[in-house]
């Protein structure tokens, strides 16, 4: 047996479901890890696509509650002309819910100024949205990282396992 196969019998030892609790957990974790990489996959794919709009400022007409879920209406001026939008975030929702902290900040700047920055389509000016966190994008490696590195073992192991399977 070489280096290799030593490396992937340690990394089975430890890693691979031995009994139908751990197999019950195994299969919790990659289904939970898959419903993870879908998010974080329309999430990316959102972002990408407001990517290159322009930035503009709007005004805060309303902001409103939904229960846990916040609502922004907001208008701004392209060119002389007055727009409103409601979209919130890369996928463009009307209502999201946002952590108390950064609703908390957002009332804390009305008091001094109504204004916050959107980014509109350059296509189409009607189509816009209010970024709440736009440096959010940059943690996702951090969030991905783990389930990612551990769904990536258990395929080594699980096509070790199966080289090694006579039928």
């Amino acid at each position: 047996m070489n280096k290799y196969n030593d490396s992937i019998d340690l990394l089975a030892l430890y890693l691979w479901p031995r009994n139908t609790i751990a197999w019950i957990a195994f299969s919790l974790a990659m289904s939970m890890s898959c419903i993870l990489f879908e998010d974080v996959f329309r999430y990316v794919s959102g972002y990408a696509k407001i990517n290159d709009w322009k930035r503009y400022s709007a005004q805060i007409e309303d902001i409103d509650y939904k229960g846990a879920l916040v609502g922004v209406r907001y208008s701004y001026l392209i060119n002389g002309v007055r727009f409103n939008g409601r979209n919130i975030g890369v996928e463009l929702k009307e209502y999201m819910n946002i952590p108390s902290r950064k609703m908390q900040e957002i009332k804390n700047n009305l008091k001094f100024s109504n204004q916050i920055e959107i980014r509109v389509d350059p296509k189409n000016h009607q189509l816009s949205t209010y970024i709440i966190s736009p440096n959010e994008i940059y943690i996702i490696p951090l969030v991905i990282f783990f389930p990612l590195s551990l769904q990536f073992l258990y395929i080594l192991i699980f096509y070790e396992k199966l080289k090694r399977y006579k039928f």
